[in-house]
């Protein structure tokens, strides 16, 4: 819709003629209010909207930045006070003796070098599997490094191929 379009609806063509048989004091009355109302329109449905956004940003922008630094400042103390295997085991003795808590048995099993072992494990409590997971790491420190997971007929229990790295 164009502009002439616009002033041949009759609504604004009522407006129109009403506005033009206003006295020259009332339409200088009415175009002073248009522009008020312009204006307010302008500052509360742009200006005012922006403040806010930037305002905003700039509070989220600094949380951040403490966040960040916070890491950056606790990050040493927490990586000193991680859980390290001990040199002197194998992550192989570590991994099968403690399945063996967790009622897990291992089909096969790869040392890909002395950090790092591949396990298949077949018909294992997917609950058992994950508690398992978590106390190597907290325990020893020993990460996932990749996982795959398939369910057996039975919701509750797994298949899984885990890579383990410590």
């Amino acid at each position: 819709m164009n502009l002439a379009d616009w002033y041949s609806l009759p609504l604004v063509q009522a407006c129109m003629h009403r506005y033009q048989q206003l006295s020259e004091r009332d339409q200088l009355a009415v175009k002073i209010l248009s522009v008020f109302l312009f204006i307010i329109v302008i500052v509360y449905g742009v200006i005012v909207p922006c403040i806010d956004y930037s305002a905003s940003a700039k509070q989220q922008y600094q949380q951040a930045q403490a966040d960040l630094q916070w890491m950056k400042t606790n990050t040493p103390a927490n990586l000193a006070t991680a859980p390290r295997r001990n040199p002197n085991e194998s992550i192989l003795g570590i991994a099968s003796s403690s399945a063996k808590k967790y009622y897990i048995e291992f089909q096969r099993y790869d040392a890909q070098d002395e950090n790092t072992l591949r396990i298949n494990i077949e018909r294992v409590l997917f609950k058992n599997l994950v508690l398992w997971l978590e106390y190597l790491e907290k325990q020893h420190g020993i990460s996932l490094s990749n996982i795959n997971i398939e369910q057996q007929g039975n919701p509750a229990y797994v298949n899984a191929r885990v890579v383990i790295k410590g």
